[in-house]
């Protein structure tokens, strides 16, 4: 959802012979040398002495050539550290050249953390771009005191991977007290940054991460600043417990950590366990990064709840966080993941950052070991994830998805004499599963996904229908595809032991499969998943995984393309592995599916190939594009297979073009006024038969209701004459065209997002060219018909630029060339604009020449905002969304406790999520409710409504309306559940808070029989659901250097946990009670 970076430099000089170690490039070391020289470089302090050289550039331009040279013969591992040692080492060390250059300083080293700072943040904006920020912290290495802070933020909601970097760079050379910190020997550099897609809060500077809270010092910093991915759902209740309300402008979610934090580093020196408190405290799925002021020598970081990432770099001379690995793998390869198994699970980190030691320890306490054994294996090198050579990702990825088709089908087909067999190991269908299905156990699989991965589930459910609902032959399978949303929200059974999910995700981290996963898992489903990813969430909650492609197969662009690919191709081989095993009878059918399965990676390269190589193809989708600009309504059809590919184009489409376009059954269209939908893009590859000539007349009739239908078609088919354009893919089995269908819509919807943005960057170079006359008022202006007014003021070349975009403008904007982009009030504004910069119109009125100029750049930059098409970076979406549904509170609510508490009429809206968390773990000692009193809360009155039990027979002051009194005071003012035993009776009784729209409306008193023993590890599941009670007795423990082990636990009657204070059982633990 966001991407979250941090870098903090230690104390560490450069090694004494880095020098001679350099000179090395230039004889010609030996592979093995070259890798021992990136690790070296990793160190801030051997970078920079590379960029103080003055043979830096000779260096840098000899080896460019060199690789240039000699790259295509390089083997993979060859590649990779030739490439590391020219990006990430060489260019890497001219960047902070440069960057010294243009700031007016001497080359430091912390200047090494802004480079890397840049990099990282470029790279992590694919995960949300809505806007980015970075705080600069400079610490005085001898005080160990902060010295100053800078912060540099940018909103911005449309707009290029880059633009946002490109725009706090700009901001960071003009800052001339930066540069006086800068320039300073005896201060260290401490950067946190993060990129943000918005979930809580609009898109705002206020809203823009890292967020701050603290009195400011003469030295004009703040105490904490803070930065999260994720959401933190309680984090109203959590500000209203401290009794802090936020600025009005700052309404995210993520204020909640230095405001939160800064109440309680103010009263506690003990940080870690502070922030690990803190953290505990958060409900939802959250990754946190801070440093503060308090003690500006440590940095904390951590992680709760699944869906989320943080990582660690660890490098002599500095330690990085980032929550992808594409934020570090330029940087190091020695890479710490912090873990988290489930929604209430996670670790964090404390840095000490002159020493870069860390500590890493779960939310319970207990300290992991760090050492080589921990780092991650990332496969993924920057090379995997560099443009190379191409203008975007999304065509990178077009061009390499017969690659990662073929690397997902290669080990999992048989080519036998008369056959072609599906493949899948245990780990991918364990035989457990299959047993299940044969017996008729499991009876239905529902394939699930979101988005893009929607669209390969429902390719999958649609195949295994096709072969396995065949009820005389034994097998009664019904298979369907929903969104994992649709399931867990509308889909669920108490009883799902009979179903198969097969869940599909590229990431393996969307938090809405991931939930719902958990959920119909809850309920006995079995689960395969589909993943890209190695060992992310959705594989661990998995009884078997199939992963696509290979571990460096990345991909960068918002708008996923081979991914998909590869997702279908996963699933065509489980479908047809399961009809194999399940009804050889149909093996003809799947052979000739599998035999041109093989088939597809060159079909998809025929296709790709003919885009870039092509002339009269390419020609086509142009052709089509401009159309599509001058339609306002877009549709895409497709019968049968091709529905699935024009769900898919209809996608791609809206997502590169900011359009909302329609998606309908081609035979369904004419049904609808033809007339709304004037641009029709038609899928029809692997039609046959009387099929074809149906989606052929369905064209025909588009085309004479004055639409403009394009077909994508097979080659050599000859029916569809009536579309306007043919759009042409390679012959398969009919079962698979619609993936070729796919591959062409791509590459029409980036043709027709390619040619809006094209008009916008010739917009741009007029505004460029405009903007020079901003602030002259006096502004040489020719009134002269027929001649530009301002043919005095440019320059020849510039004159050219305004002539020749002003006419093609004011030509497509007579013509209605952009109606489908353009509103009619900016097409008019900017048609006029032009008239009058091409001395075909005057200036009418009392307009001055330069108020006419300023008008026209904010007309300018009104349309360029409206054509921009980042196309990689889309508008208002991320790669991952790692925030969603909270469907695990259907799970809780039929705890039987809960169940006891709905079954007197409880609303289940007015018990919390953190309410029924609570409730879910002091069950497990519950034996029996016995009674139930329902209580009616009016502010500071309170009235009993009902009983049921052995409450029915008790007398309470509270039969009438009373003042309330007592600890059912504390449960209404906290609204969380408490354990106590009673004042008068003795009777341990829970109090659950009724919450309606953030008031305590009621109060329900359980009448409880406890169990007398729980086990060590049901007690501390039963302590850290409660209050985070667990966390509170084993930090008090610890203070008394004692641990909490199961015997320790064991030894308490679990009433006796719940009831009595903290301070109470660890007295009796020393005194041996």
């Amino acid at each position: 959802m966001c991407g979250i970076f941090g870098i903090f430099q230690s104390n560490k000089s450069a090694d004494q012979d880095i020098h001679n170690q350099i000179d090395g490039i230039s004889r010609n070391i030996n592979l093995v040398q070259k890798k021992n020289l990136i690790e070296l470089l990793a160190s801030p302090a051997n970078i920079t002495c590379l960029a103080t050289r003055d043979d830096l550039s000779e260096i840098v331009n000899a080896y460019s050539e060199r690789y240039e040279e000699l790259h295509k013969s390089f083997s993979q591992s060859e590649h990779d550290i030739e490439y590391q040692l020219l990006h990430d080492r060489l260019l890497f060390a001219r960047d902070i050249s440069n960057f010294a250059n243009e700031i007016g300083i001497e080359v430091n080293q912390n200047i090494f953390s802004i480079i890397a700072t840049f990099n990282s943040i470029n790279i992590l904006e694919i995960r949300g771009r809505d806007s980015a920020g970075v705080l600069f912290r400079f610490v005085d290495k001898t005080t160990l005191k902060t010295y100053k802070s800078f912060t540099y933020k940018v909103a911005n909601e449309c707009g290029s991977l880059g633009d946002n970097v490109a725009d706090i760079k700009s901001q960071i050379l003009a800052d001339a007290s930066l540069k006086e910190a800068l320039s300073q020997d005896h201060l260290r550099l401490d950067v946190i940054a993060h990129t943000r897609w918005a979930s809580i809060g609009e898109i705002s500077k206020a809203n823009t991460h890292p967020v701050s809270y603290g009195e400011k010092s003469p030295a004009g910093y703040d105490y904490v600043y803070g930065v999260l991915n994720g959401d933190i759902d309680n984090y109203a209740q959590m500000l209203a417990s401290y009794n802090i309300t936020p600025p009005e402008e700052i309404t995210t979610d993520a204020f909640t950590i230095p405001a939160v934090l800064h109440c309680e580093y103010s009263q506690n020196e003990d940080q870690l366990n502070t922030f690990r408190r803190f953290l505990t405290s958060t409900e939802g799925s959250t990754a946190v990064l801070e440093v503060n002021s308090f003690d500006p020598n440590k940095a904390h970081a951590g992680l709760r709840g699944s869906g989320q990432g943080l990582l660690v770099g660890v490098e002599e001379g500095f330690t990085a966080l980032a929550s992808e690995p594409y934020g570090l793998i330029q940087l190091t390869g020695n890479i710490v993941r912090l873990v988290s198994d489930g929604d209430t699970s996670g670790e964090l980190i404390e840095i000490d950052i002159p020493s870069a030691n860390i500590e890493v320890v779960s939310l319970t306490g207990e300290t992991r070991e760090i050492n080589a054994d921990s780092y991650e294996n990332v496969e993924v090198t920057t090379r995997d994830i560099n443009l190379d050579g191409f203008s975007h990702f999304f065509l990178k990825e077009v061009n390499q998805a017969s690659n990662s088709f073929q690397k997902t089908i290669e080990h999992r087909l048989e080519n036998l004499e008369d056959a072609t067999n599906a493949i899948l190991n245990e780990e991918e269908l364990p035989a457990e599963i299959l047993t299940k299905i044969k017996s008729g156990q499991i009876n239905k699989v529902v394939v699930v996904g979101q988005g893009t991965a929607a669209i390969a589930a429902q390719a999958t459910a649609k195949l295994l229908g096709a072969f396995l609902t065949i009820s005389n032959c034994g097998v009664n399978l019904l298979s369907y595809f929903t969104t994992a949303t649709e399931l867990s929200g509308y889909g669920l059974r108490d009883d799902m032991s009979d179903t198969l999910l097969v869940a599909i995700s590229q990431s393996g981290t969307t938090t809405d499969t991931n939930r719902t996963v958990d959920v119909v898992k809850d309920r006995g489903a079995s689960v395969l998943c589909i993943v890209n990813r190695r060992q992310s969430d959705l594989t661990k909650k998995s009884h078997g995984v199939i992963y696509t492609a290979d571990g460096r197969d990345a991909e960068m662009s918002v708008a996923s393309t081979k991914a998909l690919y590869s997702q279908i191709a996963a699933g065509i081989i489980l479908s047809t592995y399961l009809v194999q095993n399940l009804l050889p009878q149909n093996l003809n059918k799947v052979n000739s599916i599998l035999a041109d399965l093989q088939l597809m990676p060159d079909k998809i390269s025929s296709i790709v190939n003919g885009y870039f190589n092509d002339d009269l193809t390419k020609a086509k989708y142009i052709k089509a594009g401009t159309a599509a600009l001058s339609k306002n309504n877009w549709s895409i059809t497709g019968s049968g297979w091709n529905y699935i590919a024009a769900e898919e184009i209809r996608i791609k489409t809206s997502e590169l073009c900011y359009k909302t376009i329609s998606c309908d059954v081609t035979e369904n269209k004419k049904h609808i006024d033809l007339s709304a939908e004037p641009f029709i893009v038609t899928c029809a590859a692997g039609l046959f038969g009387s099929a074809a000539d149906d989606v052929a007349k369905e064209c025909a009739i588009f085309a004479s209701h004055e639409a403009y239908p394009v077909a994508i078609i097979n080659v050599g088919e000859n029916r569809f004459s009536a579309a306007k354009v043919c759009l042409e893919v390679p012959k398969v089995d009919h079962h698979l065209s619609f993936i070729l269908s796919m591959v062409s819509g791509h590459l029409l919807s980036y043709t027709i997002a390619k040619l809006i943005d094209d008009h916008a960057v010739e917009l741009r170079g007029i505004r460029k060219v405009l903007s020079a006359f901003a602030h002259d008022y006096d502004i040489s202006w020719v009134d002269e018909r027929g001649v530009s007014p301002l043919r005095k003021v440019l320059s020849e070349s510039e004159l050219d630029e305004l002539v020749q975009v002003g006419e093609s403008f004011t030509k497509y904007l007579s013509q209605d060339a952009l109606v489908s982009i353009l509103e009619t009030s900016r097409s008019i504004k900017l048609y006029n604009a032009f008239q009058i910069l091409l001395g075909k119109m005057r200036l009418t009125g009392s307009q001055s020449p330069h108020e006419f100029i300023v008008e026209v750049l904010n007309v300018l930059s009104d349309c360029i905002e409206t054509l921009t098409r980042p196309i990689d970076a889309i508008k208002h979406q991320a790669k991952t969304v790692t925030v969603g549904i909270s469907r695990s509170d259907d799970v809780l609510v039929r705890v039987p406790t809960v169940a006891s508490i709905l079954s007197e009429g409880v609303s289940r809206d007015s018990l919390t999520y953190p309410v029924l968390r609570s409730l879910k773990a002091i069950d497990l000692s519950i034996k029996n409710v016995l009674g139930i009193t329902r209580y009616e809360v009016f502010g500071d009155d309170i009235q009993i409504v009902s009983k049921s039990g052995i409450a029915s027979k008790m007398k309470s002051r509270e039969d009438v309306r009373v003042k309330n009194i007592g600890s059912k005071v504390l449960v209404a003012k906290e609204q969380t559940v408490h354990v106590v035993r009673g004042n008068k009776d003795g009777f341990s009784v829970v109090l659950v808070p009724e919450v309606e729209n953030g008031v305590t409306k009621g109060i329900v008193l359980l009448h409880c029989e406890f169990v007398d023993k729980l086990a060590g590890s049901e007690i501390k599941e039963m302590l850290e659901g409660y209050k985070n009670k667990y966390l509170a007795l084993s930090s008090a423990l610890s203070e008394n250097g004692l641990d909490v082990g199961d015997e320790v636990l064991e030894s308490f009657a679990p009433k006796e946990l719940l009831i009595n204070p903290i301070a109470w059982i660890v007295d009796q633990i020393n005194s041996g009670g």
